[in-house]
């Protein structure tokens, strides 16, 4: 079975050029992930790592991860 990580930006996508997200791709880039560690029992030692490419902030703000199944995760403030 191959795992898969989805990145979803709603806002992005419904207002193309706003400031603060990312424009091209590679300009934010999953450089590491942890999901589902067999270490602990919860999602505490679940993490996500994100390079911005960019001389810029990037708004991660709204960010929806999710896997093939039905998991996801909103970043939010």
């Amino acid at each position: 079975m191959t795992d898969s990580v989805y990145v979803h930006m709603a806002e992005y996508l419904a207002n193309p050029g706003i400031i603060g997200l990312a424009q091209s791709p590679g300009d934010l880039v999953i450089t590491e992930f942890m999901a589902n560690p067999a270490a602990v029992l919860d999602s505490d030692g679940e993490y996500v790592e994100f390079y911005n490419n960019t001389g810029s902030a990037i708004d991660i703000n709204g960010f929806t991860l999710r896997d093939d199944g039905t998991n996801s995760h909103t970043i939010s403030n």
